[in-house]
């Protein structure tokens, strides 16, 4: 019995520090890594043909809507539009936004040089967040012009892909007339 006794004994050992301090990263770079973990999500959803990707982007509007700060949305552009023909319409869509300071390129990184231009899913969609950017920050004017060059961008392209965000994009695009009352002229 006492042999049994000892063979339960439990000793407290002290435990040691193991936990690491983690760093906190900025809310600016995180809502960009998130938006450009949806911009995958919808290249993936291109070359894959299924829309179950797109569809969970578009799901994520909402959230993704009050991350949108002048500095998230520059940082965007200057990371994804990196080629020469992206950099015309990353112009476009920079002459909405506020001045602010982008995020370091380090803790950025770009897509490479040498890639391939910007799909147009994913270009359509960046302009969507800028349009619903202005619309929250109460920029009509600038929202309505904004939401015609989106109507333009997506006139120009024919491709079965593009329907599911474009029908958000025409839902923005009714929603700036109406706050403008200009729903008639739509």
């Amino acid at each position: 019995m006492t042999a049994s006794k000892e063979a339960n004994v439990v000793e407290d050992v002290e435990m040691k520090d193991t936990e690491k301090v983690e760093e906190k990263k900025d809310p600016a770079l995180l809502s960009v890594e998130d938006i450009k973990e949806q911009c995958r999500f919808i290249r993936r959803s291109v070359e894959t043909k299924e829309p179950r990707f797109v569809l969970r982007v578009l799901r994520s509007i909402p959230a993704t809507r009050r991350k949108l700060t002048p500095t998230v949305l520059r940082t965007l552009f200057r990371s994804l539009y990196t080629t020469d023909a992206d950099k015309e319409y990353g112009k476009e869509l920079v002459k909405f936004v506020e001045p602010a300071e982008e995020l370091d390129q380090a803790a950025t990184p770009s897509r490479a040089k040498s890639a391939s231009p910007l799909c147009p899913e994913v270009d359509v969609y960046l302009s969507l967040l800028v349009l619903i950017h202005l619309l929250d920050k109460k920029k009509g004017e600038e929202a309505l012009r904004c939401a015609n060059l989106l109507m333009t961008k997506i006139d120009s392209h024919n491709r079965r892909t593009l329907d599911i965000i474009s029908s958000k994009c025409y839902f923005y695009y009714t929603r700036c007339y109406e706050v403008l009352g200009k729903l008639s002229e739509c």
